[in-house]
């Protein structure tokens, strides 16, 4: 098991340096997950799958009181709020915050499991990042034969960062082209339900 890179230049700046980004991910969803875990216990994909849907159901219950989850020997898993810019705390009333992201951390101990991965550059050759335009098709024709996207993925199929592609997900989101939505702790996008094939 190998994590495979490449190197890419952040498209638009002035700054020369490169940076790694993962070239081989590919999407596993839960229930992909889940046949693993059958694969090393005595349960069944039955029993994974409900006890999965089961701490999602939990999870979302404590979120839901601004508690954050500490995950053992894992991560800690916590919300993360924005607002609208406001300069008297007596104007922050609820409608002007959200939930900005999920913040999945790593404990110490899984961070130092990690450094022992094995990573190898990969042969293939990459071309600079295609326009915002290309971007955009390459995501909608994804959507159209997948259930939904996030953006390391549409960084993936792009061959740009994944700030370009969370960016370029958001720009499509404003113009009605996508819809967000949030599951197992991430945002996703998907397709209006009126454009869905």
């Amino acid at each position: 098991m190998t994590i495979t890179y490449h190197y890419f230049k952040n498209p638009g700046k002035d700054d020369q340096h490169i940076h790694p980004r993962v070239v081989n991910a590919k999407k596993i969803t839960i229930s992909d997950i889940g046949e693993k875990v059958t694969g090393k216990c005595s349960f069944t994909a039955s029993d994974v799958k409900g006890v999965m849907d089961a701490v999602k159901d939990v999870i979302l219950d404590e979120w839901k009181m601004g508690n954050y989850i500490h995950w053992d020997e894992f991560a800690n898993i916590s919300l993360v709020l924005e607002s609208e810019p406001v300069t008297d705390s007596s104007d922050m009333t609820p409608s002007h915050v959200k939930i900005k992201v999920i913040r999945f951390e790593l404990l110490p101990d899984v961070k130092k499991k990690m450094r022992h991965f094995s990573m190898q550059r990969s042969t293939r050759h990459f071309t600079t990042t295609p326009s915002p335009a290309v971007r955009q098709q390459r995501i909608l024709s994804y959507l159209r034969n997948n259930e939904n996207i996030q953006s390391s993925k549409a960084a993936a199929i792009s061959h740009c960062s994944r700030g370009t592609a969370s960016k370029d997900l958001q720009r499509m989101e404003k113009a009605g082209l996508i819809r967000s939505y949030t599951g197992y702790g991430q945002t996703l996008y998907a397709l209006p339900k009126d454009k869905m094939p």
